[in-house]
């Protein structure tokens, strides 16, 4: 069994936050979609074709209709949000890192203002802070983030790696 050309979709329940969260991870993907990209473990290829996500803006677009439903975040269905960034994967490290990012974005929008999301360029240095803050919650994520060089620990300190992102 491979997990090759296979993709890993999260649903969450759009009734968990208001609407203006998911704008705001709109948002987040976009300004922030080189990092979505090594979170996703999708080839570059595989990214683009299934992701669409430098047009992200477009869901929002009054009468959009993407029958594709390729997207990085489906707000389509009637009830569930679908995050479809990841690539499929056998490794448990992987596939619960994949489920915490996305419980942890959802969790992160929740406090942030939305003029704070929008007019500020440090929101992935503050999502990686707050995936810091909380990484005994996150475990597999945070494994990830420090073997991906997101994260480094400077005098005893875990802070965001400035040259990675």
């Amino acid at each position: 069994f491979s997990a090759y050309a296979t993709g890993l979709h999260v649903h969450i329940n759009k009734n968990c936050m208001p609407a203006e969260n998911w704008i705001k991870i709109v948002n987040f993907f976009s300004n922030n979609s080189d990092f979505i990209f090594l979170i996703s473990r999708r080839t570059r290829w595989d990214f683009e074709e299934w992701t669409n996500i430098n047009s992200m803006e477009r869901i929002f677009d009054v009468g959009y209709v993407n029958e594709r439903r390729f997207v990085a975040l489906n707000l389509q269905n009637k009830h569930t949000a679908e995050f479809r960034i990841f690539a499929g994967t056998l490794s448990p490290v992987d596939f619960f890192a994949s489920l915490e990012f996305c419980d942890s974005l959802v969790r992160f929008v929740q406090g942030q203002s939305f003029n704070n999301m929008f007019h500020n360029i440090d929101s992935l240095k503050r999502f990686i802070g707050y995936v810091i803050e909380n990484r005994m919650k996150y475990p597999s994520l945070w494994l990830t983030l420090v073997n991906d060089g997101f994260v480094v620990n400077l005098s005893g300190e875990y802070e965001y790696n400035t040259n990675r992102g």
